[in-house]
């Protein structure tokens, strides 16, 4: 999934990646967010700017945290204008924003904490030959759901020589519990004889593996026609 509002890098870098700290932050951004609208709307029906002002920096935190950065922007601005009382016109808007934004993330953020814990069917499997293909239906490798996914292949290399090519196509990010599966995959394939490669990593994520200087570690190659040669 595409996220307009919310970037789940910055709640995983928060919480170490931790799926129960996750739900929790989660929750509390939403009860948070519905008070602070409430509140930001009965003040400015008061005119109350200064007390307005101070709930705009307290939102500007907590939206940074999900990574909305040009809503903790827009509030940065309505922060100090509130507080000094000026171009009062736009506190309005400012406000309406604020409710639609935070409703529109909740949604995001309720789609990456239930829509992306694995499930059923969410790893796929086919063979070429004698060469096993592993796609996936999610599009983020994470502590979220890498309990579920280390389960569903966990046997991978229990049969001697076996070849598997991971195909990475949609997966928008691996966390650091995603990579250290690769390596502990990769350290079961050296002990039985195995081969594991990897194929279409989506650009960001090659990135993450140039980082983590693991392109030098795995064989990785953008199409799976030439990874299935390369076996041969």
């Amino acid at each position: 999934m595409d996220y307009k509002y919310i970037k789940p890098e910055y709640l995983e870098m928060v919480t170490g990646g931790d799926p129960d700290l996750i739900r929790e932050l989660v929750t509390m951004f939403r009860d948070q967010m519905d008070e602070i609208y409430r509140d930001m709307k009965s003040m400015l029906s008061r005119r109350d700017f200064n007390s307005l002002g101070l709930l705009a920096h307290k939102a500007k935190s907590s939206v940074a945290i999900m990574g909305m950065e040009s809503l903790s922007e827009m509030l940065k601005i309505f922060e100090h204008q509130a507080r000094d009382g000026e171009q009062s016109e736009k506190y309005e808007n400012y406000v309406s924003r604020f409710g639609e934004d935070t409703r529109s993330a909740m949604k995001e953020l309720e789609t990456m904490v239930n829509g992306e814990m694995a499930k059923p069917g969410m790893i796929t499997t086919e063979k070429r030959g004698k060469i096993g293909i592993i796609s996936f239906s999610v599009n983020r490798l994470n502590a979220v759901n890498m309990d579920e996914i280390r389960d569903g292949m966990s046997k991978v290399f229990e049969e001697p020589n076996s070849k598997i090519i991971f195909n990475l196509k949609g997966i928008e990010y691996i966390d650091s519990s995603g990579f250290a599966f690769f390596l502990t995959l990769h350290k079961a394939a050296k002990s039985n004889y195995g081969i594991l490669k990897f194929v279409n990593p989506e650009p960001r994520v090659f990135e993450l593996f140039q980082t983590l200087h693991l392109h030098t570690v795995f064989e990785i190659f953008d199409d799976l026609d030439a990874c299935i040669k390369s076996f041969r």
